[in-house]
């Protein structure tokens, strides 16, 4: 069975799937990890934790959230509790008033599983959208709210806060937590370095268009240049992680560079001009483009969060 809805509306609801669910009968583990999972049973990773009577935890497949897949159960995962790093959490205070906490993925990197998790996992009428590269949870309500994505750092203190919780307001729900700002994202470019590579660029591009109608975009192709690639790598004793960071910039000023015919074949790819079904033919968009691989590849740019 595929991914589902879970239908998780009320407190009552999550109270009832973790008190109804058997839990998986594991080899070699039995039933002592007490995973109960919240819809198909292939998909364990999907499940919700009993955190007390009056707060349970639906969790995912994202890697933070792997709380209890040990031989023991734990209720935290390298020194963080469950509570702080569950996607959903429902609770219920002594007045009996319905909260459920919504958290998005650690890193700055898109985590595909759990917009997908979160998607299924909210209650309704409560939607969770990804909108231009960020993410949103809310009620037409009460409009819609930045969810941030978390800090991976030791002890995940800076992620206490970072997570919006909603309270249940009759059929809606309402944020009572912090709202968050969407962060203004600063591009520097390094001009005195992209003057000193423009003229090589410029030859570079000229060889390129010359050539571009001709190089092979297809599958196979694409294997012969990443081996070519590695080869090389593996010969200058490099690898992906630790790789030269003015390797392009080399390959720019050398005509005979090895990779000079990878790089060219990257930027293909790049440019879309090749792309039977859209090829780019704009020049001024070509160049844009070629622009923004330079600038890409060279390392020009600089990414800062402003505060």
């Amino acid at each position: 069975m595929g991914s589902n809805y879970f239908c998780v509306n009320q407190f009552s609801t999550i109270e009832k799937i973790y008190n109804n669910t058997k839990p998986i009968k594991e080899s070699g583990y039995g039933t002592t990890r007490d995973i109960r999972p919240l819809g198909s049973r292939s998909r364990k990773y999907e499940r919700v934790i009993k955190i007390s009577r009056n707060c349970y935890a639906m969790i995912d497949a994202c890697h933070e959230s792997y709380v209890n897949f040990g031989a023991q159960y734990t209720t935290s995962y390298h020194g963080r509790k469950v509570e702080d790093i569950a996607p959903i959490l429902w609770r219920r205070d002594s007045q009996g008033n319905e909260f459920v906490r919504i958290r998005n993925g650690m890193g700055s990197h898109a985590h595909v599983a759990r917009y997908s998790f979160l998607e299924r996992a909210v209650p309704f009428p409560m939607q969770f959208t990804v909108d231009n590269g960020k993410q949103y949870v809310g009620c037409a309500d009460y409009g819609r709210f930045y969810l941030p994505k978390g800090v991976n750092t030791a002890g995940g203190r800076e992620n206490k806060k970072l997570y919006l919780e909603f309270q249940r307001i009759g059929g809606s729900w309402k944020l009572v937590s912090e709202e968050h700002t969407i962060p203004k994202i600063v591009v520097t470019l390094d001009k005195e370095a992209k003057k000193e590579i423009k003229p090589y660029a410029d030859k570079f591009w000229d060889w390129w268009c010359c050539i571009a109608p001709m190089i092979d975009i297809s599958w196979e192709a694409n294997v012969v240049y990443r081996n070519q690639y590695a080869e090389y790598m593996k010969s200058m004793r490099l690898t992906e992680i630790h790789k030269i960071e003015n390797l392009f910039v080399e390959v720019l000023k050398n005509d005979d560079h090895p990779l000079r015919m990878y790089m060219a074949h990257k930027f293909t790819q790049y440019s879309d001009i090749n792309d039977k079904w859209r090829p780019c033919t704009d020049t001024k968009k070509l160049r844009a483009k070629f622009n923004n691989f330079v600038n890409r590849e060279s390392n020009l740019i600089t990414k800062t969060k402003e505060n």
